[in-house]
């Protein structure tokens, strides 16, 4: 049984505002998208260092690069910013049991804003893919799924999906015993595809 705001597709649908996409939609971002992600980085970050806000850097220009360039630009960053052993190991900034230097936390947040993984080779959806993949998910895997007498307890509404639960699929959210029996089954696997058509496999699923 399909719990909260997917017991009825179509109702989510509408509310939520995703409809159905017919093709593939092509992978990148509007200058509008791009800005939006990475604020909504940069602010997730900054939240995860549990700083008072008035401590907060000034974002800086940023550089989007490729992830074979990214670590090397980092480690370049954190050189300029008096951090110029990072990568090393061990690490001499990572002192067990203790959180780092509020500097080097600083430094840390400055270069990781300014030095950015590219989001496309991340796999990181642009609107249209999320209403593509949230169809594919709510119409096609999910019913899939359940016909072969898998229970998905839970999916999120299209704006969760959107905003915090990206990666979500249902047979990640499965129990362990769940999980690993639909893993085992290629017939299942082969009649529900995890992924929807045309969108990057990230390696979740083999």
């Amino acid at each position: 049984m399909i719990r909260g705001a997917c017991c009825v597709v179509a109702v989510v649908l509408v509310l939520s505002g995703c409809a159905s996409v017919d093709r593939v939609p092509e992978p990148g971002f509007s200058a509008g998208e791009l800005n939006e992600f990475l604020q909504t980085r940069s602010d997730a970050h900054w939240a995860g260092l549990r700083l008072p806000d008035e401590l907060r850097p000034e974002d800086r220009p940023v550089t989007i690069v490729s992830f074979d360039l990214w670590w090397q630009s980092f480690r370049d960053c954190m050189d300029a910013e008096g951090f110029g052993r990072i990568g090393e190991d061990p690490n001499p900034y990572a002192a067990e049991g203790r959180l780092p230097s509020l500097e080097f936390r600083l430094a840390d947040y400055t270069c990781s804003q300014q030095v950015v993984p590219d989001p496309v080779e991340a796999g990181v959806l642009n609107r249209a893919q999320s209403e593509y993949a949230y169809d594919y998910l709510q119409q096609t895997l999910i019913p899939c799924l359940v016909n072969r007498g898998v229970t998905i307890d839970w999916a999120p509404s299209f704006t969760e999906f959107r905003d915090e639960y990206s990666r979500w699929n249902p047979i990640l959210y499965l129990g362990p015993e769940e999980y690993a029996r639909v893993m085992r089954d290629t017939e299942l696997l082969e009649a529900c595809p995890p992924i929807a058509p045309g969108l990057p496999d990230l390696g979740q699923f083999g």
